[in-house]
């Protein structure tokens, strides 16, 4: 798996971001291969608020906005899919869709589960483990745990939000995935994508 990191200083702390691509020999593919790029735009909206979190009230919380970027020749798409519309298939399969220079497509299986409304309210399905956050503290006292600490917030329904670089070959004018793409809670299905130029905003 490949990781594309971006870090921003934040007063004494440091922000890693990661898009974290599908398995190495998905992205080792054939020559048509038309792959997407995944890049971090820098993060903006940076805050410090309180609120109630699975630990407890009055937590310390870091906000920001974090935009997904595909500068790459394809679309990044993922498809889910399901056995049955109840509980009792509470995870999809999914499969990376990788665009050809032919115009057809090849799929391939990913270890990444689709799963319905992580706890975010969304009320959709998401990819999960796609992207990660780590937060180093720059100078940390003799008594800070060792390693970065990790965002909880990895499972994502990505879809065109902001255009980008429309100015790259095959970036359509117009956004190709919405959010209607990653399904409600009765769906056995779903298409998730970022076109090329175009990004995800989360904020």
């Amino acid at each position: 798996m490949f990781r594309l990191r971006r870090r921003a200083a934040l007063s004494g702390m440091s922000l890693a971001m990661m898009a974290m691509l599908l398995p190495v020999g998905v992205m080792a593919g054939s020559s048509g291969d038309l792959l997407p790029d995944l890049r971090m735009a820098k993060p903006s909206d940076i805050r410090l608020t309180t609120g109630t979190t699975k630990d407890g009230p009055d937590r310390r919380l870091l906000r920001f906005s974090a935009l997904i970027l595909n500068v790459g020749q394809g679309p990044l798409v993922v498809k889910g899919k399901r056995d049955c519309a109840t509980s009792a298939c509470p995870k999809m399969r999914t499969a990376q869709r990788i665009k050809q220079a032919d115009g057809t497509w090849r799929g391939v299986a990913t270890d990444r589960a689709g799963r319905f409304d992580v706890g975010d309210g969304h009320n959709h399905w998401h990819t999960m483990r796609f992207q990660g956050y780590e937060l180093f503290q720059m100078d940390p006292p003799p008594e800070a745990p060792a390693g970065p600490l990790l965002g909880a917030k990895t499972g994502f329904c990505f879809f065109d939000t902001n255009g980008h670089r429309l100015d790259l070959p095959g970036a359509p004018q117009r956004r190709v995935f919405s959010e209607s793409g990653c399904g409600r809670s009765g769906s056995t299905s779903f298409r998730m994508g970022i076109s090329v130029g175009w990004g995800d905003l989360y904020g």
